[in-house]
């Protein structure tokens, strides 16, 4: 349970040894709590002076010869992430001295924040719906910059927006509908059976395009799709199974063993990358290697990130430069392959041929520059090189089980105004529909949903 009436205090600011380090509280008794406890350095007078969106400086006094530099912010309600009164101190980041500032604050009155409270309490108070109070813990966990903008875009309102529009719609019609019920004995006709079946079927179609779009981008935030290109019998079924450190992919000195694309999912630096091998590249010998080719192509259209692969014993060669120009789409990390051999190619000779793309010397025989290239793979992405463009929202499961239930309502009220049943059976459909909807943005929720959401985020969001 949930008592807004406390003072919560809790660090704020990342865990370990840092220059500086943020404790924050809120609630009704936060400014009690501090007074005495920091003391100005430059300045006299009461906490109850300072205004709103005003920062001081001055000293936390935990014991009388241990006084830790500070700033104060104040942030008074209502003006603040949770309405409540708001107050932070930023001092020293050391561990047990910040301990040590915690059970001085709890010895006033105060208590440890639970995991998500202060997210929480800005909900409960209305600063900010259910589904921007998720989207609060999707940017604290975003690893790229495409996660990021994703977690911002719902954080701002975007879905949120999105569901208000198709629950507004709704309501109305349901406030005719049962308006309808309530005056039938006066034969007034406040919506038609055929108007109100449109607002229910463009509802249901919002949803479905939203469900929709949600499948086809559920790569993101999940897999990142790089794919091994390159002309034939450059070693990229062996890098394949380098990368994934086992066996997965036949390899022969023949040229044109690979016929058809193969996948597999490994994770390197909490980032997961579905790696894809492709059949090499060269003027086909018949129909079926002619697919194979045309798969490549399709595999290097829809990735996040080209593995372009030259065999070093061979040397740049030209079919090597016109595959390299394909590679515009999406960056690409350059792999010479077999520098176990004697080698044909140096790095000067064709850096200035690569765009700028990084360029890895390897062996996938020995194995030499395997965790180079994952670190090269990580870099991409977490440095924003990628386009792993976010839609304007990501589904939670939350999110998509809410909408596809309210899309079930919908369906079986439309069904029932097909079959000419009583309209207080499509009352009930369009109530369903609306609670289910009201779920995402909070308007219709429980405690256990709160306990279940905010029990994911750390201590001191």
């Amino acid at each position: 349970m949930n008592h807004e009436e406390d003072t919560i205090v809790a660090v704020a600011s990342p865990r370990g040894s840092a220059p500086r380090a943020i404790i924050r509280l809120s609630g009704p008794q936060a400014e009690r709590a501090l007074s005495g406890f920091f003391r100005f350095g430059q300045r006299s007078g009461e906490l109850t002076s300072l205004a709103t969106y005003t920062s001081h400086q001055g000293w936390v006094d935990l014991e009388e010869d241990l006084n830790l530099p500070g700033i104060l912010y104040v942030m008074r309600a209502p003006y603040s992430y949770t309405r409540e009164d708001v107050f932070e101190i930023h001092t020293v980041g050391s561990p047990p001295l910040l301990a040590m500032v915690l059970e001085a604050l709890i010895s006033r009155g105060v208590r440890l924040a639970r995991p998500g409270e202060f997210t929480r309490r800005a909900f409960l108070n209305g600063r900010i719906d259910l589904s921007q109070a998720e989207a609060v813990m999707k940017l604290v966990r975003s690893r790229t910059e495409a996660q990021r903008r994703s977690a911002i875009s719902q954080l701002s309102g975007t879905l949120s927006i999105k569901m208000n529009q198709i629950r507004n719609a709704l309501l109305q019609a349901v406030a005719q509908v049962e308006a309808a019920i309530d005056f039938c004995d006066q034969d007034i006709e406040f919506i038609s059976r055929d108007d109100l079946g449109k607002i229910m079927d463009e509802a249901r179609s919002q949803i479905e395009e939203y469900l929709k779009k949600s499948d086809e981008e559920s790569i993101f935030g999940e897999e990142i799709i790089a794919v091994l290109f390159g002309r034939t019998n450059v070693g990229k079924s062996s890098l394949f199974n380098c990368l994934l450190s086992e066996e997965r992919a036949i390899v022969t000195q023949t040229p044109g063993t690979t016929r058809d694309t193969l996948e597999a999912v490994f994770e390197t630096q909490s980032l997961t990358f579905r790696l894809i091998d492709t059949a090499g590249v060269r003027p086909p010998q018949n129909t079926i290697e002619e697919l194979a080719i045309a798969r490549s192509h399709q595999a290097r259209g829809s990735a996040h990130m080209v593995l372009f692969v030259i065999d070093g014993n061979a040397g740049f060669l030209p079919q090597d430069r016109e595959l390299f120009a394909y590679c515009k789409d999406a960056p690409c990390v350059v792999l010479v392959n077999k520098c176990d051999l004697t080698l044909k190619v140096s790095h000067s000779e064709i850096s200035g041929l690569l765009n700028d793309a990084p360029l890895l010397f390897v062996s996938a025989r020995t194995g030499q520059g395997t965790e180079k290239i994952r670190n090269e793979m990580a870099n991409v992405i977490l440095t924003g090189k990628a386009d792993l463009s976010a839609p304007g929202f990501i589904l939670e499961v939350r999110h998509k089980s809410a909408l596809e239930a309210a899309r079930e309502a919908l369906n079986r009220g439309l069904k029932a105004i097909e079959e000419e049943q009583g309209i207080e059976l499509v009352a009930l459909d369009l109530r369903e529909a609306l609670d289910w909807l009201g779920q995402i943005t909070g308007e219709v929720v429980n405690e256990d949903i709160l306990d279940r959401i905010f029990s994911q985020f750390c201590i001191g969001k």
